[in-house]
């Protein structure tokens, strides 16, 4: 039985084994202790919590208040404090086995599928009532708190629907109320009540309720009923019964991957094409797209797809109505760059797929320093074309908040550009870059993170001066990625990386999972968490994972990496032709791909394929030339020391050197 039992659904309570009340009074290690409960078993490290509640304070303050918290933790807990709460000098670890949180519970019914034990536990809002002065902190409570009310929602939803089903109106009523009280905005809640009238004989009240939601939407987001609602109206007027076997949201597998159009606005931002002559400057085109979509995502009124989904759209010829198909987006914002000396010439244009109409469009003529004025006045024409006029508001703000860095800004989208490019070279090139944008911007998190990734990229390959040191200079980095921005998913993504890399699974799956709540439309999140899972030895999981990832992104820039992955996953399952072709989908994405090749040879050297083995195996040698089996066994990060062999085996076979 746990030793503690946590409520923090609907407010904050806090019991011993007893029953007896545990009296936790400050705001900030209510606030510690909600945050640990919900990633328990993970080591997180001091200067991040210090960062997360007391980041407005020097660091020795910072680290002191943190101190002061945990030790005032540790007295109300008293002789049991250790069983829940572990820490040193580094980090603090709460231990998910020793107290039972109501957030944890809910998901699991939610998940197994048990709909009335998961509605009964959702008393409310996460945390209802607790401000906490922090920003990050405060960042992170909304999207939990986003997260799971959306899932409340389709629990109500469902569980309304099963009990129309067998006869049970009232008790349906219920649960539609419930579900519209926590999103007023959601239409699936809104039909199950429209079907609960109906079906309770109250045809007046379903067709005056449509009306009354009819009028909000217009109201509030100048938007119609869609076509779902408005034919159950219809139905309703007829006098006929609504169909109880269909859910009255959207029937997908997973939440996850369902389309995000039905509950928001939903746009994909292009690559911006460059019209100069110098290709030099594809990555400043590139960067004005990213910073759109970063402006954009920071209203949750949207949703956004992510830089990784759209840039393999560039130079595609396809039309704008079969690019928001793929993506399951309404809108599209296209554009280009032209640039003379140092004038520039940007364009864009919304145009909404659905309807294949331009919204607006527009050119701004200036020099390149203007950049971010009119990366902001694009930013604000869409948000203010979609949605209502609070919402323009809302991202002005954060965006005159912001002390943005042009010199910085260049510099972190050319490393970006030379850190896509997977070449020894390259790794170094875009360090060099994000060190001189540190320089004119210290507070950047992207910066450290880009520096992370290439140094787990220097341990994988064997470019830096040594494998240990490589992964602890990435770990440094991603650490000081996240204690500048710990609700940043490519800061938490990178330290995920780096210590999947290193050997430490539990902690970069826990990572990766974080950044999946943060962020749980971002197809890299689910590729790596399906690469983690599976090189853990969970197959099954990991496939999922991976097949999410490319539904979100189907043409996403990362796409050759997450094929050799997942080839490496199928071999650690000894699905050996499986994991040759998922080498050879890599190999056609990127012929310079290191790993596309290693991985093809170990996969044809266990199916017998030896001169396919021995060819694999020559090409990856002209990437990583001192390759031997005792070096490579140092920097694959299979779980179990059994698959890593096996891959192993295989380029034995392909003819790879032990020494």
């Amino acid at each position: 039985m746990p030793a503690f039992e946590l409520k923090i659904l609907g407010g904050f309570e806090f019991f011993d084994e007893d029953g007896a009340e545990i009296s936790v009074r400050s705001r900030k290690v209510r606030a510690l202790v909600a945050y640990l409960a919900l990633d328990p078993d993970r080591r997180h490290e001091r200067e991040v919590l210090a960062g997360l509640l007391w980041g407005d304070r020097f660091d020795a303050q910072a680290r002191q208040s943190l101190r002061q918290a945990l030790l005032s933790l540790r007295t109300r807990l008293g002789d049991k404090a250790s069983d829940v709460l572990d820490s040193d000098g580094r980090t603090v670890t709460w231990n998910g086995a020793a107290c039972r949180v109501d957030v944890v519970e809910f998901e699991r019914f939610a998940g197994q599928g048990d709909l009335e034990a998961a509605a009964q536990i959702y008393r409310g809002v996460l945390l209802a009532g607790l401000n906490v002065a922090s920003e990050p902190f405060a960042a992170w409570l909304t999207s939990k708190r986003l997260r799971l009310n959306e899932q409340a929602c389709d629990c109500l939803e469902r569980f309304g629907m099963g009990l129309l089903e067998s006869g049970d109106e009232e008790a349906a009523l219920a649960a539609a109320k419930r579900a519209v009280d926590l999103d007023k905005l959601r239409e699936p809640g809104h039909r199950l009540l429209m079907s609960a009238y109906a079906a309770a004989g109250r045809h007046a009240e379903a067709l005056h309720h449509y009306q009354t939601f009819a009028d909000m939407l217009k109201t509030e987001l100048g938007a119609e009923a869609d076509g779902e609602t408005v034919r159950l109206r219809e139905a309703i007027r007829r006098g006929e019964r609504p169909s109880a076997t269909a859910s009255p949201s959207a029937k997908t597998a997973d939440v996850a991957v369902r389309q995000p159009a039905l509950d928001r606005p939903s746009i994909a931002v292009l690559p911006f094409v460059n019209m100069s002559d110098d290709r030099a400057q594809d990555y400043f085109a590139d960067g004005i797209s990213e910073d759109i979509i970063t402006a954009l995502s920071k209203s949750r009124m949207f949703f956004v797809t992510a830089r990784g989904s759209t840039i393999g759209y560039r130079d595609t010829g396809l039309e704008v109505k079969e690019i928001a198909r793929e993506l399951r987006v309404r809108y599209i914002v296209e554009g280009s760059v032209r640039f003379a000396g140092e004038q520039m010439r940007i364009t864009a244009q919304l145009i909404d797929a659905e309807t294949d109409t331009h919204v607006w469009a527009e050119h701004y003529d200036g020099a390149l320093r203007d950049v971010f004025s009119v990366q902001d006045d694009i930013t604000n024409r869409i948000a203010s074309s979609i949605q209502p006029e609070y919402l323009s508001h809302e991202i002005y703000r954060v965006q005159r908040n912001e002390d943005r860095n042009f010199a910085a800004w260049n510099l972190f989208m050319r490393a970006y550009w030379h850190l896509s490019r997977f070449a020894k070279a390259d790794m170094a090139e875009c360090r060099r870059l994000c060190r001189e944008a540190i320089e004119l911007d210290p507070k950047g998190a992207g910066h450290y993170s880009l520096i992370a990734i290439t140094h787990a990229m220097d341990a994988l390959y064997g470019w830096g001066k040594s494998h240990e040191q490589s992964l602890l200079d990435g770990r440094e980095a991603a650490l000081q990625a996240v204690g500048l921005d710990d609700h940043d998913p490519l800061a938490i993504r990178c330290l995920a990386i780096v210590d999947f890399w290193a050997g430490r699974h539990d902690d970069a799956i826990h990572a990766i999972r974080r950044a999946l709540d943060i962020d749980p439309y971002d197809a890299e999140n689910h590729a790596l968490n399906g690469q983690f899972l599976g090189m853990s030895g969970d197959y099954g999981t990991a496939r999922e994972h991976f097949e999410r990832a490319v539904q979100i992104s189907p043409r996403d820039v990362f796409m050759a990496a997450w094929h050799n992955n997942f080839a490496m996953v199928a071999m650690a399952a000894r699905h050996h032709e499986e994991a040759a072709e998922w080498a050879k989908n890599c190999l056609r994405l990127n012929p310079k791909f290191p790993g596309g090749y290693r991985t093809l040879a170990a996969a044809d050297g266990h199916l017998g394929n030896l001169p396919e083995a021995a060819t694999a195996l020559e090409s990856l040698l002209r990437f990583v030339p001192e390759l031997t089996i005792a070096r490579l066994r140092k920097r694959l990060p299979f779980k179990h020391e059994a698959d890593l062999e096996h891959y192993l085996d295989g380029l034995r076979h392909a003819g790879l050197p032990e020494d």
